[in-house]
């Protein structure tokens, strides 16, 4: 027996103990459907008018997948158990008990999701007592020593990240994703949350996004991962705290990926925590135009000017070219990338400058850098003036166009 709504004005009869996934789905608009996916059959009902839905109670039990967005289910706890695998929950208020009675009955999930990218912000309610926190942590952790994937999407303050990790061991999550796109700011709660220490040695972190705005923790010898994707925050005003959370970093790292116009601000936060990335081997540097576009008005491209890096073991770097003929690399970040190649450069095997040294990106793309090169190489300038830039960018531009591929591998 179903009781779909509030007024008890509509309601089912159906073979509860064959379903073995329920999916509730809301959202701004004025129609949304609850879905529900039987053993032989499905069966779809349709509200008219979300606002009627308020409270949800469905008779069944044991469910593989429990998707609940912007909707309350009475007694969720109870729709969940051994076979439970997926459980999505937010675009509400939620009760940090029932979060409790949810983990310790499912003891084989294997993703967790709080929170909604779409829909409103997601509230956690602390309302386990004082002195019931940590025996709730712990059976918690006792029903389910290791999370899978947890991630948790847009909720609404510090105080909730903190409410979940009263709860939920962050150490035992495997891969953690942290989304927030509607804050303006950081919150130290966000990377307390992904708790790098607990990966281990970090050995690749990748930045992507114009601004940085998503990046990737990666612990390759214990297959642990963390993600954080901060729309309206660039993600590098996410790295100090991270770095300071984990200082090892730096002396673990393998890979290195990001996008050129941010190399200044990422080497000035390597050289103030010590200036080595002593296993560091491959560097991949997006040079795109359209990267440019997105600096604030604040920002501008700058070269590196403090202590020289110490990268003793970097043996490639490849340049993954952006942009088009019609949008082609302006002159500033052509020569913000010469300069970038120059420091990486004199980093690899003495007397042979450019061995490791690669250039990637649609040939249009890496034409349009070649160019703007050639331009800067040939261009009018006084003697005195003429720097190592001028002559580097003379002789990448076979590298660049993929003409001297035997060199440049």
């Amino acid at each position: 027996m179903w009781d779909i709504n509030k007024t008890g004005a509509s309601k089912f009869g159906t073979a509860a103990r064959s379903v073995q996934r329920v999916s509730i789905l809301s959202s701004r608009a004025r129609h949304c459907a609850l879905a529900l996916k039987l053993k032989s059959r499905s069966f779809i009902y349709c509200f008219c008018d979300r606002r009627d839905v308020h409270e949800l109670n469905i008779a069944c039990s044991d469910l593989e997948d429990l998707s609940l967005t912007g909707l309350h289910l009475r007694n969720s706890a109870l729709r969940v158990g051994q076979s439970t695998r997926q459980i999505a929950i937010g675009g509400c208020a939620i009760k940090l008990t029932d979060i409790v009675a949810i983990l310790q009955r499912a003891s084989r999930l294997e993703t967790l999701e709080v929170g909604a990218i779409l829909g409103p912000l997601t509230r956690i309610v602390h309302d386990v007592n004082p002195e019931d926190i940590a025996s709730s942590a712990a059976s918690v952790l006792g029903s389910l020593p290791i999370l899978p994937d947890c991630s948790i999407c847009e909720l609404e303050s510090a105080r909730d990240y903190e409410a979940l990790q009263d709860v939920i061991s962050t150490s035992s999550i495997r891969r953690g994703q942290v989304f927030q796109t509607l804050h303006g700011s950081v919150d130290a709660a966000w990377v307390r949350f992904l708790d790098l220490p607990s990966l281990g040695d970090i050995d690749e972190l990748r930045m992507t996004g114009s601004r940085g705005e998503e990046i990737d923790f990666v612990a390759s010898k214990t297959q642990r991962r963390r993600h954080l994707y901060c729309e309206k925050v660039p993600g590098f005003a996410c790295l100090p705290l991270a770095f300071d959370s984990h200082p090892t970093i730096f002396s673990t790292l393998e890979v290195l990926s990001f996008g050129i116009v941010q190399w200044t601000s990422f080497m000035e936060m390597v050289e103030i925590r010590g200036a080595q990335m002593p296993r560091l081997t491959h560097i991949d540097l997006t040079v795109n135009p359209y990267d440019v576009e997105e600096l604030t008005v604040d920002e501008h491209l700058q070269d590196y000017q403090g202590y020289p890096i110490d990268m003793p073991r970097l043996e490639t770097v490849a340049f993954d070219i952006g942009g088009s003929a019609s949008n082609p690399p302006s002159v500033e970040l052509t020569m913000h990338f010469l300069a970038v190649s120059l420091e990486v450069l004199r980093c690899m095997t003495p007397g042979q400058p450019r061995s490791g040294v690669a250039f990637v990106g649609g040939d249009e793309a890496r034409a349009a850098l070649a160019g703007r090169c050639e331009e800067i190489a040939n261009g009018v300038v006084k003697e005195e003036e003429r720097t190592e830039l001028h002559e580097l960018a003379a002789a990448f531009l076979p590298y660049i166009l993929g003409k001297s591929e035997k060199e440049n591998t």
